[in-house]
């Protein structure tokens, strides 16, 4: 493994039309321009060399750890995700070295309905800037699949787990938006969607838990030659998992986002007027139990009657049966951590704010500083740390986005 550095960011540009290589570490084929982990870093795939069978790739850091001045995002889409940031720092390595795929969006990506992503999935990560401080560049693709040089039919390895993980997601908000009263209290739901083998090896790998072989059967109805009728059955060999801790919760959040282990117990709401949940809102959610309450001697059963959330796959088709319960905001019901997580959200993100006037000298604390705003223009507002002597320091806000990230701080120091 040998560190490289690159001259331009055009340089980090991936070379999107080579033929994807062969990763006997993921076991799959992997894209030039997929965003990987080595040894607990982020990078992208930017070249092959078919030759020395190397790669050259490109990483990315934690916005916290970066140099640029601009404010982290605090509001809105991206705010639930780690923001990295391209460098121009970058390694050649073996493919044999690469640890997993992850992925990387711009904010607008996970507001579109091809892309959207569950806040507080912990392999969805955020960029819009580059260390030299500018905007990530216009040609940046969060999947190789959307270069107009991408060589082959099929999807690429990291397109076809978001996809996979998007459908199970969906399943999962299925089942626990479910609105009809007749649910009762205590509730079971039930979906399947087809799955690719090495996104089934993605979830066991994320969620780190026991699997137990079991067979499931199921039944085909044919018309024949002859007009002839016949039923038949197939025997598949599938792997069971069993979530029911409050740590298997936290690891499935991690995985698929929070509508994996709650919903709002609504109708599907129309387009562009999301549902708000408040005070007397009634949700579905699943809850885990303490580890103390869990007997790790017991034999396995797939019939239980205690919550929890199950997967069984062949590696082809996954089924989910999900065991959940209604819970009223505002009450004394008890609700799981995640839950909790998701209100302390909601508060953070409140729709009305009290409206500040970006006035000269007005203070507001950002990294442990604390800083005053310098000046105010159409273009951009200038702020700088209270023991500045100069602009050397300062920080800078420019568009909607800043201005309202700047907001949020003023309000949170005040």
């Amino acid at each position: 493994m040998d560190d490289v550095v690159f001259a331009t960011f055009d340089e980090c540009e991936p070379q999107y039309s080579q033929i994807p290589f062969f990763s006997g570490a993921l076991k799959s084929i992997i894209a030039v321009g997929t965003f990987v982990t080595v040894n607990g870093g982020i990078y992208r795939i930017v070249s092959y060399d078919t030759k020395q069978k190397t790669l050259k790739i490109n990483s990315f850091i934690d916005f916290t750890g970066s140099e640029i001045t601009h404010v982290p995002i605090f509001s809105g889409a991206g705010r639930e995700h780690v923001e990295v940031v391209q460098t121009l720092n970058g390694i050649i390595m073996s493919p044999s070295l690469l640890t997993s795929v992850v992925f990387i969006l711009r904010p607008s990506d996970l507001l579109t309905g091809k892309y959207v992503g569950g806040d507080g999935m912990e392999d969805i990560y955020v960029v819009r800037f580059r260390s030299d401080g500018k905007g990530i560049s216009k040609s940046f693709v969060p999947f190789p699949d959307d270069s107009p040089y991408y060589p082959v039919v099929e999807s690429s390895y990291a397109l076809e787990v978001y996809k996979d993980l998007s459908r199970f997601a969906d399943s999962a908000a299925s089942i626990l938006t479910r609105a009809a009263e007749s649910q009762g209290t205590l509730c079971t739901g039930r979906q399947h969607f087809d799955i690719h083998p090495r996104t089934w090896a993605y979830i066991k790998n994320k969620l780190g838990v026991e699997t137990h072989p079991v067979e499931v059967t199921t039944h085909r109805k044919r018309t024949l030659a002859g007009l002839k009728t016949a039923t038949y059955s197939q025997v598949h060999q599938c792997e069971y998992i069993r979530l029911e801790t409050e740590a298997h919760m936290d690891a499935l959040v991690r995985t698929l986002g929070p509508t994996s282990v709650m919903g709002n117990r609504v109708k599907r709401p129309k387009v562009g007027f999301p549902f708000q949940a408040g005070t007397r809102s009634v949700l579905n959610q699943v809850k885990g139990v303490s580890d103390d309450d869990i007997d790790e001697g017991a034999k396995f059963k797939r019939r239980t009657t205690s919550r929890g959330f199950d997967i069984c796959s062949d590696g082809e088709i996954a089924r989910l049966y999900v065991r959940y319960e209604r819970h009223i905001l505002g009450t004394n019901n008890d609700p799981s951590a995640q839950l909790q997580a998701c209100l302390q959200y909601n508060l953070l993100e409140r729709e009305e704010r009290e409206e500040l006037e970006f006035a000269h000298g007005t203070q507001f604390e950002y990294q442990e500083q604390l800083y005053e705003i310098f000046g105010v223009s159409l273009e951009r507002i200038t702020a700088v740390p209270l023991d500045a002597v100069d602009e050397e320091d300062a920080i800078y806000f420019t568009g909607d986005a800043d201005r309202q990230q700047l907001n949020d701080l003023i309000i949170a120091y005040n």
